[in-house]
């Protein structure tokens, strides 16, 4: 067991890193140090993170050490080692059970990945084996029901979802005792999660992280969720064949075992699965598997049998070569790790996460004198600290944002910390990432949020602000911002953000923005078309089958251009920002899809899709013309 604890622990270290994400909650661990509250933007109450047990852990260690690369991942180690070594000493039932549980997490690329990287995990599988040795091993009394609530509470305390892999067998352990002491046990056991949750409506006004609405509001139909969730679990078994056969093998064991007492875990990790499949999955591949893993791992030890070579070896090679079958186990890793295409974001937007930062973050690349994580983006971060900007937008908000330091206002474009963003709807849905749902800005939203004001044109929208401002800026406890937090979480100002959304696209004729601009003259020089997020559509004299199409917008900004024929949507080019010398309007020509061209468009709809808030048209003619 030492041989292979100590072989676990050398693979982790040999993969160890960080990834962005992590420093999102990073920033916020800074901020509460520093006296700034559990705030992203300092002065604003905004929950940026979904782990607010890692936070604060990390805030308690960052207290004595200064640092958070380092200190992460060798926190996310010890938690990690700890958590292997209670499953394999208190949980397993066997030999061959703790040396299945060791030797599969050394092929695992799913839990190795997430043994460090910044994130929550570690602490999810301590929380997790613990709660699985106090019902598997443990009489079945009030007692212990309490520590089981506490640390299914402390697990929801630590990423909420997870909570679904408790909730089961912590319902049949409640029937069984049931009476009205177990009630008042059930409650005081959660009482963490209940006063973070009171903690949370009061000092932020909403009882979830930012992250969930900005997910909620997003717009994805549940049928392209599932979709894509299943997508996620093709992509792993390609990737990481051995997490997702073991999780099926935990099933199996139970199931042929009998064990009934086994069974309520077994469900709790279905009810998870299926979470995953709902909510599509994620970005990270195979992060959501690797708590799972853990879980089933520990369900296939619980089998007794008689301890022959046979019955040793058996399991034990099957769990071997199917790790090998991965095209990149984590055993192997070495310090390369990223430079061989390894680190592509693959067509559905999944990506092998470690591979994609491991050479600017992982813990073989740091060298003397060189600060970590050495990302590009980190730099950016520090050049806005050194020149003293206030003010900063961002696709990628993790490195940047923590390094820029607390005085800097980061405006998320992907709206995962920016609450007026998060509640508005993704414009276009038809190539979305989860976890990335861009919105477009309402019109001089960001010209406000760099000087502290409200400057939204919208009426309604504006109103809408007001509101939130009061509500994640206002003083605490005054008696306008309590009211206010009530009537935004029961749907009392939803009616200001419909009117909003629903209001129509701008349209004209083609005959009115035909006459063609000049490059170079401002974006909002009179006759330029000033665009609202959901941009504009221009009305054809006739079906046209011009197959290229000249076009004048605002030089540093993202835009969707779809050809449509009556209200069908035949096909979309996608416009990429490029600075001009001159700026203001450039000009740009497009080849129209063969599809749109061949059957005929009536319509062209130009929509912006990302950048500085300024977005514009000057004209749009077909060159047949």
């Amino acid at each position: 067991m030492a041989l292979l604890l100590i072989t676990v622990c050398v693979v982790i270290l040999r993969t160890a890193w960080v990834c962005d994400d992590a420093y999102i909650s990073f920033r916020t661990v800074d901020n509460f140090v520093n006296g700034y509250g559990l705030t992203w933007n300092t002065g604003e109450r905004v929950q940026g993170f979904t782990n607010p047990f890692w936070v604060f852990l990390m805030a308690a260690f960052y207290m004595v050490t200064g640092e958070l690369y380092y200190t992460s991942i060798f926190v996310s180690l010890a938690l990690t080692l700890a958590a292997l070594l209670t499953a394999s000493l208190k949980v397993s039932r066997s030999t061959t059970g703790w040396v299945l549980i060791l030797v599969a997490v050394l092929f695992s690329k799913a839990f190795i990945d997430y043994a460090t990287s910044g994130l929550e995990n570690p602490l999810s599988y301590l929380i997790l084996v613990t709660f699985f040795y106090v019902y598997l091993n443990r009489r079945l009394d009030q007692n212990n029901f309490f520590v089981l609530a506490l640390l299914a509470a402390l697990a929801g305390f630590n990423r909420l979802d997870t909570m679904l892999l408790y909730m089961p067998a912590l319902a049949v352990a409640f029937w069984r005792l049931k009476g009205s002491r177990t009630v008042a046990l059930a409650v005081l056991g959660f009482s963490p999660l209940i006063l973070w949750e009171c903690f949370s409506i009061v000092y932020y006004g909403f009882p979830f992280p930012n992250t969930y609405y900005a997910k909620l509001y997003s717009g994805v139909p549940l049928y392209e969720r599932i979709h894509q969730g299943f997508i996620y679990y093709i992509e792993t078994l390609n990737l990481d064949p051995l997490t997702l056969i073991a999780i099926a093998a935990g099933f199996a064991v139970v199931l042929i075992t009998r064990n009934r007492k086994a069974a309520p875990l077994s469900v709790g990790v279905f009810v998870y699965l299926v979470y995953i499949i709902s909510v599509g999955g994620d970005f990270m591949s195979g992060r959501f598997f690797a708590v799972p893993l853990l879980a089933s791992l520990m369900l296939i030890s619980q089998w007794r049998h008689a301890e022959t070579w046979a019955t040793r070896l058996i399991p034990l090679a099957a769990v071997m070569l199917i790790g090998l079958t991965s095209p990149r186990p984590p055993l192997f890793s070495d310090k390369s790790y990223g430079t061989h295409g390894e680190s592509g974001i693959n067509e559905k937007g999944i990506a092998d996460e470690r591979a994609w930062y491991y050479q600017s973050t992982g813990l073989l690349t740091t060298s003397r004198g060189q600060p970590m994580p050495a990302h590009h983006w980190s730099d950016d971060g520090r050049r806005v600290r050194l020149k003293g900007d206030s003010f900063m937008t961002l696709g990628c908000v993790g490195f940047a944002g923590y390094y820029a330091g607390p005085d800097v206002h980061i405006y998320d474009g992907l709206a995962l910390t920016e609450p007026l963003l998060a509640r508005l709807p993704t414009i276009d849905l038809r190539d979305w990432r989860v976890g990335h749902f861009g919105r477009v800005p309402p019109w001089k939203y960001l010209e406000g949020l760099e000087n502290g004001t409200n400057t939204i044109e919208d009426s309604s929208l504006s109103a809408f602000y007001d509101s939130l401002c009061l509500i994640t800026r206002g003083d605490i406890l005054d008696w306008d911002r309590l009211v206010a937090i009530w009537r935004i979480n029961t749907g009392g100002y939803d009616y200001l953000v419909e009117a909003y959304t629903e209001k129509p696209r701008l349209e004209v004729d083609y005959a009115d923005i035909c006459p063609p601009q000049t490059a170079g003259i401002p974006w909002d020089e009179e006759g330029n078309y000033i665009l609202r997020p959901s941009g504009i559509r221009i009305n054809l004299d006739s079906v046209r089958h011009s197959d290229r199409v000249e076009i004048s917008i605002d030089h540093n900004d993202h835009y969707l251009v779809i050809f449509g024929r009556d209200s069908s949507e035949l096909a979309s080019v996608k416009i990429k920002k490029r600075h001009t010398k001159t700026g203001g309007l450039r000009v740009d020509t497009l080849s129209v899809p063969n599809y749109a061209n061949d059957v005929g468009y009536d319509n062209i709809v130009v929509i912006p899709e990302s950048g500085d808030d300024l977005y514009s048209v000057g004209h749009v003619r077909l060159l047949e013309d």
